[in-house]
Order: C-alpha cells, then sequence, then structure tokens
C-alpha cells in the first residue's frame, strides 16, 4: 500500500508544481500591476503596454525551486535584467530593472 501511494505522489507532483509572477507599481509590493501564474515553463510573454516599463517591486515565487523567471527589458525578450531559480521577493528594483520591465519568460 504504501508503495502505491509513493508512486501516486510521485505521478503528481509535476502537476503540483507551480510558480507566480506579481509586478507592483510602487515599492513595497504597493499597488499590484501584474499577476501570472502557471504549473510549466512560459515563452517570451511581453507585458501589457498600460504595464510595461512600471514595475517597481516583485514577487516571484517556484515552488520546489522547479521554475525560474527571466526579465527583459525589451518585448522580445533579448535584453536581460536579471533571474531567479526559486523564490525572489524585490520590495524595490535596482536602478538596472526599476520602471525597465517589458517582459519575461519562464524556464524550467
Amino acid at each position: 500500500m504504501k508503495v502505491v501511494i509513493a508512486t501516486a505522489l510521485l505521478a503528481v507532483a509535476p502537476l503540483c508544481s507551480a510558480w507566480g509572477l506579481h509586478l507592483f507599481n510602487k515599492p513595497g509590493y504597493k499597488d499590484k500591476i501584474w499577476y501570472d501564474q502557471g504549473h510549466s515553463k512560459k515563452g517570451c510573454t511581453a507585458l501589457s503596454a498600460s504595464t510595461r516599463d512600471r514595475a517597481e517591486s516583485m514577487h516571484w515565487y517556484s515552488d520546489y525551486g522547479d521554475f525560474e523567471v527571466v526579465l527583459y527589458a525589451t518585448t522580445d525578450c533579448k535584453t536581460e535584467l536579471g533571474r531567479s531559480r526559486g523564490d525572489w521577493h524585490l520590495p524595490g528594483m535596482s536602478d538596472k530593472a526599476k520602471n525597465n520591465i517589458a517582459s519575461y519568460k519562464i524556464n524550467n
């Protein structure tokens, strides 16, 4: 019985793994302007025109460190600003990234 339960848990583990990206218009996680979440990798995703180049703080989480977020300054995911595998919480962006995020990708 224990073997069956362990096998079942291993089979559904990838389905439980998740990621989430929250971008905020103000430092200190205030005024959420973007939220995305998922259970698998995601190709280049451009922020909407009203959201682009406005993020000043962010939350990124990746259950079990299975996913990596890569932030870009261009909508075509070519000019990388930073990346993280695992949780990444920035109450205030660096000068390089502040008001400069235009797109992102999620890798696994």
